[in-house]
C-alpha cells in the first residue's frame, strides 16, 4: 500500500541546535561528510534532531554508503522520544518494507503530533477506506503546512530512482501520490505539503466527504502547481480546458499542461501533443511538436501516446501517409486496451491497409472496442453482422443489439443501423415510423446515407407524410456530399 512515496526532513530543532545548524550548513553547500561530523555525535548523545537527520544520510546514500535499516534504526530512536518527524520517516520505512501494518502505526504518531507526511498518510488511509470526511479533515492539515524548505539532494548511485506520476481521472482520488522530496524543516512551511493539497481539490471536485466545491478544487490544485506538482498541473489544465471552476481558458489550459508534460507526465504530454496538432490554447498548429510530444508519452508506455503516434501516420499529418507504421503503433495501443486504437486495428484489417485484409479480425477487434462502450466500433459491427462478410455470418440479432448501444450513444453510424433494421424488419418487427425516426436522427448530424434514406421515405410517404420539398431538401444535402444515387433521386422526383 501507497501512502505518501517518498517524503524526508532535514530538522532544525533540539537542545544542540547551533551544532544541528552547522551541519545544515555543510549539507546545503554539498558536504555530506561534514554534515555527518556534525550531527553523528549529537545522534549518539540522543538529540532527536540529530538522529532524524542522520538517518536521512543514511537513506539517500550521502557521506556514508545507502543503508535502509540503519536510516531504520536512527528515525526509530527519534521517534521512540516523541519526535513527529522520525515517526513519520519511520512509517515510511516500514511502509518500503511492505510492513503495512508498523507503517499506518507510525503516521498515525507522526499525525497526532502535527506532523504532515503523517497527516497526509492517515488522510489517504481514510481515503481509501471511503471515510471522506475524515480525508478531507487529515489532508486539510497536511495542506496548510507542509514539510518545510524544499531543498535538492543528490541520490545515491544505488538510491532507486523517483517514481514516475501517472495521471488519474479528473475528480478521481487515491492512487499514485508523490509527495514532497527531501525537504528541511527548520520552520513551518506556509505553502502547505503539495501532494495533500491535490488530493483535497480532487475530494472536493468530487463532492466527497463534503459539498462538491470545484472553485475550492481548483484553489488547492492552483497551490499543489505553484510548488511543481505535475499532477495538479495537469489537473489544473483540464479545468481550464472544460470550464470547472474557472472561466474556460484554453491559452491558461495549455500552459499548465505544459508544465506537467515538462516533468514527463505522459499523460499531459499526449494532451499537449493533441493542443499543437489542432492549434488549440495559443499554440500554432505543428505537427512536427505533436509528434514529437507523442513520441515521448509513448515512449512511456502510455497507450494514448501510442494511438496518437498511429493516428498520425493514418491521417498523414506532417508526414507521408503510412498505413503499415499507423497499424504497428495502432495495435501497440490496442494491445494495452485503448478501444479507440482497437476500433481503428478493427478498420485496418476490414479495409486491409497495412495488413492482409481479415473481416474475422476486424470482428475481433471491433468487439474488444465495442465492449469498452465505444460507440463507432458498435456500430462498425452491427454493420458486419447486418451485412456480413467472410468467415462473419449475417445476425440481424447481433446487429440490432450493436446498432441500438451506438444509436443511444447517439452516434449516426449506430442511428442509420438502427433505421435500416426497421426499414427492412430484419431482428425487429417491421416499422417504417421507426425507421424514419431513426434515419432523422442520423440525418441531422449530416449523415449522407441517411439524408438520402430520409429523402426517399418523403417522396414515397413511408414512415411519414409524403412530401416532395422535404425529399428534396434532404436528397439534395445527401447530393452534395456526393452520396451515390442522390443526383439521381433529384433528377427522378424533378421529371
Amino acid at each position: 500500500m501507497r501512502w505518501t512515496g517518498m517524503v524526508l526532513g532535514l530538522l532544525l530543532a533540539g537542545a544542540a541546535q547551533a551544532d544541528v545548524a552547522a551541519g545544515l550548513t555543510a549539507f546545503a553547500r554539498k558536504d555530506y561528510a561534514a554534515a555527518l561530523a556534525a550531527w553523528q555525535p549529537l545522534a549518539a548523545a540522543g538529540d532527536a534532531t540529530a538522529q532524524v537527520n542522520l538517518g536521512l544520510l543514511y537513506e539517500l546514500g550521502l557521506g556514508v554508503p545507502a543503508d535502509a535499516a540503519q536510516a531504520r534504526q536512527w528515525y526509530a530512536r527519534a521517534a521512540d522520544q516523541g519526535q513527529a518527524q522520525g515517526q513519520g520517516n519511520l512509517g515510511r520505512s516500514y511502509e518500503q518494507g511492505g510492513d503495512d501494518g508498523r507503517a499506518l502505526d507510525w503516521y498515525r504518531h507522526a499525525a497526532d503530533n502535527g506532523n504532515a507526511q503523517g497527516e497526509l498518510a492517515v488522510g489517504l488511509e481514510a481515503e481509501q477506506q471511503q471515510d471522506y470526511a475524515a480525508a478531507r479533515e487529515w489532508l486539510g492539515k497536511a495542506a496548510a503546512q507542509g514539510q518545510g524548505v524544499v531543498i535538492t539532494a543528490p541520490a545515491a548511485a544505488n538510491a532507486p530512482p523517483p517514481a514516475h506520476p501517472t495521471w488519474p481521472r479528473p475528480g478521481a482520488t487515491g492512487g499514485n501520490v508523490l509527495a514532497a522530496g527531501p525537504a528541511l524543516a527548520g520552520g513551518a512551511a506556509g505553502s502547505g505539503l503539495a501532494p495533500a493539497q491535490r488530493e483535497l481539490a480532487a475530494l472536493y471536485a468530487a463532492g466527497q466527504g463534503g459539498d462538491k466545491d470545484q472553485a475550492r478544487a481548483v484553489e488547492f490544485y492552483q497551490k499543489a502547481a505553484a510548488q511543481g506538482d505535475a499532477l495538479a498541473a495537469a489537473e489544473l489544465g483540464y479545468c481550464y480546458e472544460q470550464g470547472l471552476g474557472v472561466v474556460p481558458d484554453n491559452a491558461q489550459a495549455a500552459i499548465y499542461l505544459r508544465q506537467a508534460a515538462m516533468q514527463g507526465l505522459a499523460k499531459a504530454e499526449g494532451h499537449l501533443g493533441t493542443l499543437y496538432r489542432l492549434g488549440l490554447g495559443g499554440l500554432p498548429k505543428d505537427y512536427s511538436r505533436a509528434m514529437a510530444w507523442y513520441h515521448r508519452a509513448a515512449a512511456q508506455g502510455d497507450s494514448g501516446g501510442a494511438a496518437n503516434v498511429g493516428q498520425m501516420f493514418l491521417g498523414g499529418y506532417g508526414l507521408p501517409q503510412d498505413f503499415r507504421q499507423a497499424f504497428l503503433w495502432l495495435r501497440q495501443a490496442a494491445d494495452h486496451g485503448e478501444p479507440q486504437a482497437a476500433f481503428n486495428v478493427g478498420q485496418m484489417f476490414e479495409a486491409g491497409n497495412g495488413v492482409s485484409k481479415d473481416a474475422t479480425q476486424a470482428r475481433d477487434w471491433y468487439r474488444k472496442a465495442a465492449d469498452a462502450g465505444n460507440a463507432p466500433a458498435q456500430a462498425a459491427l452491427g454493420r458486419l453482422y447486418f451485412d456480413g462478410a467472410e468467415g462473419v455470418t449475417t445476425d440481424s440479432l447481433q446487429a440490432e443489439q450493436w446498432f441500438r448501444k451506438a444509436a443511444e450513444q447517439g452516434d449516426p453510424q449506430g442511428q442509420f443501423g438502427l433505421g435500416r433494421l426497421y426499414q427492412t424488419g430484419r431482428g425487429v418487427v417491421l416499422d417504417f415510423a421507426q425507421a424514419a425516426a431513426w434515419f432523422g436522427k442520423a440525418a441531422e448530424q449530416g449523415n449522407a446515407q441517411a439524408e438520402s434514406s430520409l429523402g426517399l421515405m418523403y417522396a414515397q410517404g413511408k414512415g411519414v407524410p409524403k412530401d416532395l420539398a422535404q425529399a428534396r431538401g434532404w436528397l439534395q444535402k445527401a447530393a452534395d456530399q456526393e452520396w451515390p444515387g442522390a443526383k439521381e433521386a433529384l433528377g427522378r422526383l424533378a421529371e
